[in-house]
């Protein structure tokens, strides 16, 4: 009997506590809500002055803030225009004029083929991955590209280079990806600036591990980017949505000559044109060839189960010096050929 009438008054005990922090709430309702709204307010400005300060974006433009991470779109994201051919290249450093001229050798055939005006908007960069380019056709999805070519394969392999602990699909385990991926559903937000801020104090208070202590190249060994390549390019499929017949994949094509070893790269002894990046950069050898084969198939496989056009590149380009400047970059005759190969694609 005395245990259930203790129990009692705790429950009448919390009842009256309930009763008194409502009627509070009730009370003060409004002062509260002034309070939370006084403050979001000032922390979007102070969001806002802090991009305008620190990454140069118009204090009354916060979504801007994507063009100080992924400046190559800014032409595009400024200056699009309908009236145009547009053409698209998604894709890393092969695509990108400082290592290469497959943006050259596309304009000179695209001039000659096409009668009206045309405008290639490359988002090629070095480093970059499909996760990139997901995310830069995220912020332009409501721009319509006549073609959209998509060239991945080797970026990703570095991904891998992290104990599976570590390792996000989402490459979120690295810095950069960290800071970016917020804008992959940003434009639901991008009139705020505070979103974007918040989230980079997250990363530097609750995850703010630093992904060098983690990165080893033997961890290489195990492939771990598969899913993450067919879950952004399934994305990319969605995001294009009945436009997907735009789309045209493509297989990664890479040459490692039989003899290679670091020392000899470094020498300029292989069959390679300029000997512009080791394999290293990348990984160790055997797991960078074998990771190579793993995207290439899971771009296929991607291509055909949602009928998107997929260009075997890996088995257009010759593998030798003449087309190679190391694993993946193209001499001039390679950015020849690839150009070749690709333009009956994006052609109306």
């Amino acid at each position: 009997m005395l245990g259930k009438r203790m129990k009692i008054r705790e429950n009448h005990f919390l009842i009256n506590v309930l009763k008194v922090i409502i009627n509070l709430i009730k009370k003060y309702f409004f002062i509260i809500l002034l309070n939370i709204l006084i403050f979001l307010f000032l922390f979007e400005c102070t969001s806002r002055f802090y991009l305008s300060f620190r990454k140069s974006i118009p204090f009354t433009e916060p979504q801007k803030v994507c063009l100080f991470y992924y400046p190559e779109i800014t032409e595009t994201y400024i200056n699009y225009s309908k009236k145009d051919w547009n053409i698209l290249l998604l894709g890393a450093s092969v695509l990108n004029p400082a290592w290469g001229s497959v943006e050259k050798e596309l304009s000179i055939l695209l001039e000659k083929e096409l009668t009206r005006p045309f405008q290639i908007h490359n988002f090629g960069m070095p480093s970059h991955t499909t996760r990139d380019s997901l995310i830069k056709y995220s912020i332009n999805k409501d721009k319509y590209f006549d073609k959209i070519f998509v060239y991945h394969g080797i970026n990703e392999v570095r991904m891998n280079n992290y104990p599976n602990k570590f390792y996000r699909t989402d490459y979120s385990h690295v810095l950069w990806y960290r800071s970016v991926n917020i804008f992959r559903d940003y434009s639901k937000i991008n009139f705020l600036g505070s979103p974007y801020v918040f989230n980079q104090l997250c990363n530097k208070t609750i995850f703010n591990q630093d992904e060098s202590d983690f990165e080893n190249l033997n961890f290489g060994n195990e492939i771990k980017t598969e899913n993450a390549i067919e879950n952004n390019l399934n994305d990319l499929v969605k995001l294009v949505g009945t436009k997907r017949d735009n789309l045209i994949f493509s297989t990664f094509a890479s040459f490692v000559p039989e003899n290679y070893t670091k020392e000899k790269f470094h020498n300029k002894n292989l069959d390679y044109g300029k000997h512009s990046l080791p394999i290293e950069v990348w990984g160790l050898k055997n797991n960078v060839v074998k990771t190579i084969n793993v995207h290439n198939k899971a771009i296929k496989k991607i291509s055909d189960f949602s009928n998107i056009h997929c260009i075997e590149m890996d088995r257009a380009i010759p593998k030798n010096g003449t087309y190679f400047d190391d694993i993946c970059h193209l001499t001039t005759e390679g950015s020849k050929t690839f150009a070749e190969k690709l333009l009956p694609y994006l052609l109306p």
